[in-house]
């Protein structure tokens, strides 16, 4: 069965949550707890799937008594925190060739949304959903919007004037925010809208060499993203053309990254290495095992197994039979 994807978003807004939460008062201790594991977080390229962001919005509601909580991230989030892109937009010449290349390369951040830029009598930056947000839908799209607004504005040290529009119903905890645009709700599309004018305006950050470095980067990024998935690359190194096979650390090594960011983006995609690595072994077993010039033994030693009785023990918790039964099926 084809495994369904999962939206993911930046681990490190979490840390940005973490720390709207605590201006306001609250006590953050138990909002990771048994939930995130905290040294990711500070990853620009960690992500967190749609599960875990629901029980981390869930738990944050829960503690700190907020509802309006994609206002309160909004106003926290910070460009540096996107790694790469963050600081290639930051150091654009104008607010136009920001917005530009965080259209291009917002794939590398979430697959949740795709951003694109429609320049008309105003400028709209429209926020399409790509996957179900869930019940987190609200949420992130206005932290989204408020984020973005407010860090355009930083960047251009002018006062924004625009609105926010949005697909979706007016959550009742959002009559009594006030914020830095306007806000409409049961729309065609999310949207930023704003003066066109804005576009041509300069960055106070502009800096030529650093965002083309930034650049590069993102492309690489990008690049990955287009190659085939993990998964499916994971399990082509995992047998060697000698027909060996490869622990974590061979298979990290062929791909050419380390244990802990392969085990993090296999994670990302809903995988883990012990799952490939048994499907992998299951269905070489199985097409040795119909070679009849091959003993259980050799089925086992091809197999990576260097003791018989415990490759029958997992082909067993496989196939839910013995190898020999399973061969004289």
């Amino acid at each position: 069965m084809a495994r369904k994807e999962e939206p993911t978003f930046p681990a490190v807004h979490a840390l940005d949550l973490a720390q709207a939460l605590r201006g306001v008062g609250v006590d953050t201790a138990p909002l990771f707890d048994g939930l995130i594991d905290q040294s990711l977080l500070s990853d620009p390229d960690s992500h967190l799937g749609l599960s875990v962001v629901e029980r981390l919005f869930a738990r944050a509601r829960e503690i700190s008594g907020q509802e309006a909580l994609g206002f309160l991230l909004g106003l926290h989030m910070q460009g540096p925190a996107h790694g790469y892109l963050g600081f290639a937009a930051m150091t654009a010449p104008t607010a136009r060739h920001a917005l530009e290349l965080a259209v291009k390369f917002a794939p590398t951040r979430t697959n949740a949304l795709r951003l694109s830029l429609e320049v008309r009598d105003e400028a709209y930056l429209y926020m399409d959903e790509v996957l179900d947000l869930g019940s987190v839908r609200d949420t992130i799209l206005v932290a989204l919007a408020v984020g973005i607004w407010r860090i355009g504005g930083t960047l251009m040290g002018v006062p924004l004037r625009g609105r926010a529009e949005f697909a979706f119903a007016e959550p009742s905890y959002m009559r009594d925010q006030q914020g830095p645009l306007s806000v409409r709700f049961n729309q065609p599309r999310n949207c930023l809208v704003f003066d066109r004018d804005y576009l041509d305006l300069p960055l106070m950050t502009a800096h030529a060499p650093a965002s083309q470095l930034a650049q590069e980067q993102c492309e690489r990024a990008l690049a990955e993203l287009n190659q085939p998935q993990l998964v499916s690359r994971v399990r082509e190194a995992m047998l060697t053309a000698r027909g060996e096979f490869q622990d974590l650390a061979g298979v990290a090594k062929t791909l050419g990254v380390s244990e802990r960011t392969l085990k993090r983006k296999l994670q990302a995609e809903g995988a883990a290495f012990s799952e490939i690595s048994d499907s992998v072994r299951s269905e070489h077993a199985t097409t040795l095992l119909r070679d009849p010039k091959l003993s259980i033994d050799e089925v086992a030693e091809r197999t990576g197994y260097a003791d018989t009785s415990n490759f029958t023990r997992a082909f067993r918790r496989w196939t839910g039979k013995t190898p020999a039964a399973f061969r004289k099926g």
